[in-house]
This record gives C-alpha cells, sequence and structure tokens, in this order.
C-alpha cells in the first residue's frame, strides 16, 4: 500500500492547510450554523470529519475502541488537531495491515455488509475533501477569502 501512504501524506497536507486556516477565523465564525449547508458550522464538520475516520478505520477496519467527538461540545483547535493525529495513527496502522480482500462492518442500527480496504480509504478521503470544500464556501459565505487548499497548490 505505498501508494495510498503516499496519497495519504498528500491528503493531510491539504489538511494541515485547511486547519491552520480555520485557526484564524473567529471563534464566532467557526460556531456560526448555516442554514444553506444544512445547519451545521465549521467546527461540526471538523468533528464529522475525523469521526468518520475513527468509525471506518479505528473502530469498524481495525476493530479498535475508539472515542468519538461529541458534536454537542465545543472543542479548542489544539483538542481537534489531537483528534486528527489519532486520526493519522489509525491510518498509518491501516494502511501497513494485510486484509482480507473484504473487511466486514457494521452500523449502530444493525446494518452489515463488506467493502474492500481500497473502497473504505477512498471513503474516508473522499468524505474529507467534500467537507472540506464545504467548509471553505461556509467561510466565503461569511466573508473570508479561502486558501488554497487543493493537494496540487
Amino acid at each position: 500500500m505505498k501508494i495510498l501512504e503516499q496519497q495519504y501524506q498528500h491528503i493531510t497536507s491539504s489538511r494541515e492547510v485547511l486547519l491552520n486556516y480555520c485557526k484564524t477565523l473567529s471563534q464566532k465564525a467557526l460556531l456560526e450554523k448555516l442554514e444553506g449547508f444544512g445547519n451545521a458550522n465549521i467546527h461540526y464538520l471538523l468533528l464529522h470529519i475525523a469521526n468518520c475516520y475513527k468509525f471506518w478505520i479505528a473502530s469498524q477496519a481495525l476493530q479498535r475502541e475508539t472515542s468519538f467527538l461529541e458534536y454537542e461540545k465545543t472543542y479548542s483547535f489544539s483538542e481537534i488537531r489531537d483528534a486528527f493525529k489519532e486520526v493519522d495513527a489509525f491510518m498509518s496502522v491501516f494502511l501497513n495491515t494485510r486484509f482480507p480482500t473484504e473487511i466486514q462492518y457494521e452500523f449502530r442500527t444493525g446494518v452489515k455488509g463488506t467493502a474492500s480496504p481500497l473502497k473504505l480509504f477512498t471513503h474516508v478521503t473522499t468524505h474529507e475533501f467534500h467537507h472540506k470544500g464545504q467548509i471553505l464556501s461556509m467561510s466565503r459565505h461569511m466573508g473570508y477569502t479561502p486558501v488554497d487548499t487543493d493537494v496540487m497548490r
């Protein structure tokens, strides 16, 4: 999975640009709910991105116990960065583990299924980029000028 490790390095580099940008936003901007974005806010989306990795990679693929970020709680930027450091640690293990062809998963609702390691990797990383785009759009709607977080910058 060396190529996926390289790809994940590009993803974390892009994430670092996003986190550095978000740190410059006011607390009000981070917590402001925007109707056009399902009444979500930037803070919520950062937690949601980390929780997606925690669910699919830590909990389902690696079968590890993990604590999820609470959406009702306001986290400091240091705590958010720590959550992504934890995500990076899980991803390192994931990218260096030989899995069977399919990984079994189960939602809390009881829905079960299987997915390949590549499908899980693709899901969590495209999910992150989807919400990264929303975060940048949200900040633009609030009058900020977003930075370039593309992998090719």
